[in-house]
C-alpha cells in the first residue's frame, strides 16, 4: 500500500467516524426528546385521571363539571 493510499484511508476513517458520531448523537437527542414528551403526556393523563374518576363517581353529588374539565373546555377556545 502506498503512502497516498494510507493517507486516504486515514482521512476516510476519521470522516466516517465523525459522521457516525454525529448521526448517533442526533438519534440520542431525538429519543431523549421523545421520551420527555411521553413522560409529559403520561403525567398529564395520570394527573387528569383523579378528576375524571371523581366526576364520574360523584355525579349525583356534584352540581357541575370538575375544574380540570372546565379548563380543558376553556383552553381550545383561547387557542383559536
Amino acid at each position: 500500500m502506498t503512502d497516498r493510499d494510507t493517507a486516504v484511508r486515514a482521512v476516510y476513517k476519521s470522516v466516517r467516524i465523525a459522521g457516525q458520531l454525529t448521526y448517533y448523537r442526533n438519534r440520542v437527542d431525538e429519543y431523549t426528546r421523545a421520551n420527555q414528551q411521553a413522560i409529559i403526556v403520561r403525567n398529564t393523563l395520570l394527573g387528569l385521571a383523579p378528576w375524571r374518576e371523581r366526576s364520574v363517581s360523584s355525579r349525583t353529588e356534584a352540581a357541575g363539571p370538575q375544574p380540570a374539565w372546565l379548563l380543558l373546555c376553556w383552553l381550545p377556545s383561547r387557542v383559536r
